[in-house]
């Protein structure tokens, strides 16, 4: 097998604070946010392919592979070849389905994966507001990827853009060229294969990307893209992401994890996340999860260190940003994110 190219795929840099902030992204073409999985797909041979994660190993110092849990796209044999697809994978079994208005179908980038995702699910969307087997499935062992894919439905790639093709570099293209040569290239790749191109609205409204902004999370999806036409890949401003949060005030249990090196080495030596929590129905405080030590700045994490192992963090109340509540064995936020300090709060007031 050849060896991964290794690539940190590209990530939205700035965000939408709520729908009055929509002017923002006059212009840009819309893509439904999916939190699965992200994997860029290296394509070489006809059949033969590699899947790395934006994550690194810190056994190996590469990106992550998971190459032998999805077969299906591995062994692929209409992908273009000598290319790097950029992608969501998501399980067929996560799906929510919204019952779009037929305007958006209409408005909707016109390609065959378009056409088949309105037909398979009756003129529904595919919404994924929770991915656990989608991570039970990337998470687990070869052996056992395949056997729940067999038991639960396969993962699907959902395509958005493309960073290599025949092993020259296509990322200093804008956007529009990408997204137009990508849908191109995957025409003649059959969808129920597991790989689709991402669904794209090109030229929606202001109150049409607020309208289905809402639809989508409503159902508790995760929310919308926004992609400058004329940006390269990785720009600055190339990608908007647009996610409705939710505060909650929560106490700092005073428990805490030291930062690793990672690439810059900045962290060493300093507390790097910090676990939070809610008083229950008997008083206890119930962890719901952790968050970055990076706070209110990184010019304090080596106060908030000191605090860390002097044990002068527990009890402390904070307003935390959340997308939502993850519920299984154990509640917990799902991208909880510091918003500011609460010290006038009582921590048993955080329930």
């Amino acid at each position: 097998m050849t060896k991964a190219m290794q690539i940190a795929p590209a990530r939205a840099k700035k965000k939408l604070a709520d729908t009055s902030e929509l002017h923002l992204v006059d212009g840009h073409s819309t893509e439904q946010k999916i939190d699965g999985e992200r994997y860029l797909i290296h394509t070489y041979t006809e059949n033969e392919h590699a899947v790395t994660s934006r994550r690194i190993s810190e056994v190996t110092g590469y990106y992550v592979e998971k190459t032998d849990r999805v077969p299906h796209i591995s062994r692929h044999k209409n992908l273009p070849q000598e290319s790097v697809l950029d992608s969501e994978f998501v399980s067929s079994s996560d799906i929510v389905l919204l019952d779009l208005p037929g305007k958006y179908w209409d408005k909707m980038f016109k390609h065959p994966h378009t056409d088949w995702l309105k037909n398979k699910f009756n003129g529904a969307l595919p919404v994924y507001p929770h991915v656990g087997n989608t991570v039970s499935i990337m998470g687990s062992a070869p052996d056992r990827a395949v056997r729940l894919q067999m038991e639960r439905g396969i993962i699907w790639s959902y395509c958005f853009d493309i960073l290599f093709y025949k092993m020259q570099r296509v990322t200093k293209n804008s956007q529009f060229k990408r997204r137009e040569f990508l849908a191109k290239l995957l025409e003649a790749v059959d969808p129920e294969d597991g790989v689709i191109l991402m669904p794209s609205w090109p030229s929606l409204s202001r109150e049409e990307k607020e309208e289905l902004f809402f639809l989508i999370t409503d159902i508790k999806g995760e929310g919308l893209i926004y992609k400058a036409p004329e940006h390269q890949y990785d720009h600055a401003q190339a990608w908007w992401k647009h996610k409705r949060d939710y505060p909650v005030d929560v106490v700092l249990t005073g428990n805490y994890k030291m930062g690793n090196a990672g690439i810059t080495g900045k962290m060493v030596g300093k507390v790097g996340s910090l676990e939070f929590g809610v008083y229950n129905d008997k008083g206890f405080v119930q962890q719901v999860g952790w968050m970055s030590a990076i706070m209110d700045s990184e010019a304090k994490l080596n106060e908030l260190t000191r605090m860390a192992l002097e044990g002068r963090l527990e009890g402390l109340v904070v307003e935390a940003r959340h997308n939502g509540i993850q519920k299984g064995a154990q509640m917990t936020l799902r991208h909880p994110r510091f918003r500011r300090w609460r010290y006038e709060l009582n921590p048993m007031d955080c329930t």
